[in-house]
């Protein structure tokens, strides 16, 4: 099937297109693919409905009525896994597609750690966040590798008993979002709200303990018993 347009995902700039593109062209034949089968939805808000702050329904930015509506063939569930630019072609894992335009907005994702454990996860879509949803029910201790914008907000909805390690490499947490001083003032915070922060640091090995919690053993070597890892430590393009 042939497109005057092909976007590939289905997040905030691929939706910012489909809306910018229909305000002045209404013929225009336009499909959005992506590989999650869901309508396009706030991932800034994953770690509320992670931390059980809000339900999934409050994440959707549109629903799946919106590309009808728009005359968008939507492609959910349906990943591009190659683009051949001099044929104008994608190729899905269901069928191949040409276009005129191509717009490329999947953004980028978590990178995965070095050490691999059903327990060590990442936070980039919904399907993570109901993994950690249903982990955070009964956790008393969590650990994020990171102290970022996917880390520290993740964790911040997490109940006050629970006990938080923060395990960053640098010389203080945020230190990519705010300066120095901002970053000492949050951490005089968290430490009076059940919060640990190893600097300068980096998670080296896993193990499973007898409960059924974790241990992690960090270049410092601090041992940290806990019953996840979150990793939001690096984004990588896609």
């Amino acid at each position: 099937m042939h497109y005057d347009l092909i976007i590939i995902g289905n997040s905030a700039a691929g939706l910012s297109a489909i809306k910018t593109i229909r305000a002045f062209d209404k013929k225009m034949s336009v499909a959005v693919f992506d590989k999650e089968a869901e309508s396009a939805y706030s991932r800034v808000l994953t770690p509320y409905y992670a931390g059980f702050d809000t339900d999934k329904d409050h994440l959707y930015i549109v629903d799946k009525s919106f590309y009808a509506k728009n005359g968008i063939d939507a492609y959910l569930g349906d990943e591009v896994f190659r683009v051949d630019t001099n044929k104008k072609t994608i190729y899905t894992q269901f069928d191949t597609y040409t276009y005129r335009y191509l717009l490329i907005a999947v953004g980028a994702f978590a990178k995965q750690s070095h050490i691999k454990h059903e327990k060590v996860l990442t936070l980039r879509n919904i399907s993570d966040a109901d993994k950690l949803r249903k982990l955070f029910s009964n956790a008393k201790s969590v650990a994020a590798l990171g102290a970022g914008l996917v880390s520290l907000p993740t964790l911040s909805h997490l109940k006050d008993d629970v006990k938080k390690h923060i395990i960053v490499s640098s010389d203080r947490i945020f230190s990519q979002v705010v300066d120095k001083s901002a970053s000492y003032i949050l951490e005089e915070i968290f430490k009076d709200k059940n919060v640990f922060i190893y600097k300068h640091d980096d998670v080296e090995s896993i193990k499973d303990n007898a409960d059924g919690s974790i241990k992690l053993s960090l270049k410092s070597n601090h041992q940290i018993d806990c019953d996840l890892l979150l990793v939001g430590k690096v984004l990588c393009l896609m």
